[in-house]
């Protein structure tokens, strides 16, 4: 996957890739798509400042923005006069559609987009109007169902967006446009600009443009609807991103991994939200953002994906993890943890130290505790089978290592025990009889056993109830690694 080409655009637009999540640059990348692929409809309801509109004010000559909504305007007129909707035009851009009523839309407009979105030609005085430009609608979320939203997409369903005209809602437009999640994004501000200048990247943007436009690959089989309508927005998703990740080369799994993201997006056009990384696949496409949050040539060792947010432990740096935030909710949780431990002295002796990394709550860096649920883990199946062999290996001699170590440790306990037994056993013939020696026990794991007991009782008692994958130990230590959830 070649990151750098997603970075491109957004440094086009003079911000900063690596101060958003994951799931915000993909989201916020769909927006280049309406130039990208043809036919590509998009409709996107978020709060103000998330850059909604910003697009067009940078490519105008290749997005326009409807200021017009007549039949003529838009489609031309009947002495054949062009419209927004031509040649010229890789999109057009219907802002603020929540300000507008049912009655501003007309009935023959209403009727010729429906046929256009859908792919359809139709007539206008001889002309036929069969053009490839996109249409990209945008508007703004209503405050108390941003907050609602921003407290948790569990909110989301069907009809949440109260303050879209009727149009938009109508089953037929559901089929036809692609419902990016906006709600999602952050709003942007000056922690998100980049230093670099943008000139170069717009024009290497406005190039990969003019050189990689191109309709939908129509051999992507997808296998979550058969819809046809739906079938087509998934493949126009998953082929803007192969032209823009792939270079136009990919394999069946990359295509395998879109497909999780693109099913995620068609989804939440029926109302139905749920995490893309929650599959197998949809945690092997975000492996490849990784790197944007972590130092500069880092290894990854582990992965450990936790709800709203991954945690990842690097080779060079084996004793820490990186808690990095998958989406806004995972944000959330990262402030909630820095500032529970900042602030709470109760709760904060037992959590593993953690601390801001880069002054940003986009990601924190915790001491690394090994997690008491494995399952928490995920194994890249990437790997061939002589490196899943290898890896195999390497986990057997670590174990093989520590049970050594506790084996040579219990081993000298023994003879210490033992030599303590011998001279209490003759200095009972010489009358100078010794301490008796303390009781050897046949588990040695009964201290560790005691300070897991001691350690639960302790986090137990404010009716906390953690539960094995948030808790991590070292050395016969325990500490909480997962407990934002838990913080109201």
């Amino acid at each position: 996957m070649n990151i750098s080409i997603l970075k491109m655009f957004f440094k086009a637009l003079g911000i900063n890739p690596n101060s958003f999540t994951s799931t915000d640059l993909l989201v916020r990348f769909l927006r280049f798509l309406p130039l990208l692929i043809e036919h590509f409809h998009l409709i996107e309801l978020g709060q103000p400042n998330t850059g909604k509109s910003f697009i067009s004010k940078m490519f105008p000559e290749k997005i326009e923005m409807v200021t017009a909504l007549t039949l003529a305007k838009i489609f031309g007129n009947m002495n054949g006069k062009e419209g927004y909707i031509s040649d010229k035009n890789y999109s057009i851009l219907f802002d603020e559609i929540t300000n507008l009523t049912q009655s501003d839309i007309s009935s023959d407009l209403r009727s010729a987009l429906k046929s256009y979105l859908n792919g359809d030609s139709f007539s206008r005085s001889e002309k036929d109007i069969s053009y490839s430009t996109s249409c990209y609608f945008a508007g703004n979320t209503i405050d108390k169902t941003q907050t609602n939203l921003d407290t948790s997409p569990t909110f989301y369903k069907a009809g949440i967006f109260t303050n879209l005209p009727e149009f938009f809602t109508e089953n037929a437009m559901i089929e036809r446009l692609v419902w990016s999640p906006g709600w999602l994004l952050t709003k942007t501000d000056d922690s998100n600009l980049s230093s670099e200048s943008t000139e170069n990247y717009f024009k290497m943007v406005d190039k990969f443009f003019h050189e990689n436009r191109c309709s939908e690959n129509k051999d992507i089989k997808i296998p979550f609807t058969h819809n046809s309508r739906d079938c087509r927005k998934a493949r126009k998703i998953i082929t803007g991103f192969i032209v823009t990740l792939y270079n136009g080369q990919f394999s069946s799994d990359n295509i395998a991994e879109l497909m999780e993201f693109s099913e995620f997006i068609i989804k939440l056009g029926y109302g139905k939200y749920s995490r893309f990384w929650d599959t197998h696949n949809g945690k092997k496409f975000l492996l490849n953002f990784l790197p944007l949050y972590l130092p500069k040539d880092s290894s990854i060792n582990r992965v450990f994906f936790c709800e709203d947010r991954v945690l990842v432990v690097t080779k060079e740096t084996p004793n820490k993890i990186y808690k990095i935030a998958l989406n806004k909710y995972g944000i959330i949780e990262n402030e909630n943890e820095i500032n529970s431990y900042t602030s709470n002295s109760n709760i904060s002796k037992l959590i593993a130290p953690i601390e801001k990394y880069n002054n940003t709550s986009l990601i924190l860096i915790q001491d690394f505790y090994e997690f008491l649920d494995l399952r928490l883990e995920f194994k890249d199946t990437k790997l061939t089978p002589i490196e899943a062999e290898i890896n195999e290996l390497k986990q057997k001699i670590d174990t093989l290592t520590n049970n050594q170590n506790n084996l040579i440790e219990w081993n000298s306990v023994l003879i210490s025990k033992y030599n303590a037994l011998v001279d209490f056993t003759l200095s009972i013939k010489t009358g100078l009889i010794l301490p008796l020696p303390e009781k050897i026990f046949v588990n040695n794991n009964n201290n560790q056993d005691s300070n897991f007991t001691n350690f639960i009782n302790s986090i137990n008692s404010p009716n906390l109830n953690f539960k094995n994958h948030q808790l991590g130990h070292k050395n016969g230590e325990y500490r909480i690694m997962n407990f934002s959830h838990l913080i109201k």
